[in-house]
Order: C-alpha cells, then structure tokens, then sequence
C-alpha cells in the first residue's frame, strides 16, 4: 500500500511546488515504467530541487534521475505495485497545465 507521509500542509505546500514547476514543463510523457519529464529554459531549480528531496522523504520508493543540461527528468519507482504513483505526479502536472490554458 502507498501512502504519503506528508501532513495536510505539507501537500498543500508541495501542490504548490509542483504548480510552479509545471509552468516550464516543455513535454511529459508517461512510459509504462517511467514519467519524463522535460523543462523548459525557465524552470526554477531550487524549487525543482526542493520539490524532489520533499518527495524523497515523504515517498521514499521514487527514484529521480535528473540531468541539468537537458533538464529532463526521469523518475521511476522501486517495485511494480508502486507505478500507480507516477500517475499521481503526472496528473498533478496535467491539472495544473489545463487550469493555466
């Protein structure tokens, strides 16, 4: 079972992170086993940053692969059963992109 270990403010306060970051997503692509993530020149770094160490300790099973001159990001999960979290990042990138169109 997965489960977040961020309180109610916590999640508010990384909503908000994601929100931010969401602005310079250039592409997203969910692969069976991955989400890819593309940024455009305009991201905010330590907000990326940030938003990534928050997510690995409240969601240890992530694993994040991020390369600064591409700024892509890869981020898979440890186990099979946790996939379905990826889709939880990717729809928060989703709901943000369509509320800002």
């Amino acid at each position: 079972m997965l489960s977040c270990a961020l309180d109610d403010d916590g999640r508010r306060v990384q909503r908000a992170r994601y929100t931010r970051l969401a602005a310079s997503v250039a592409h997203l692509e969910r692969t069976p086993e991955a989400l890819v993530i593309e940024f455009d020149e305009q991201v905010h770094r330590e907000t990326l940053e940030r938003a990534l160490a928050v997510e690995q300790q409240c969601c240890p099973f992530f694993i994040f692969d991020f390369d600064p001159p591409t700024r892509r990001l890869l981020i898979s999960v440890l186990e099979t059963e946790q996939l379905p979290a990826l889709d939880a990042i990717a729809d928060a990138f989703r709901r943000d992109q369509s509320a800002r169109q």
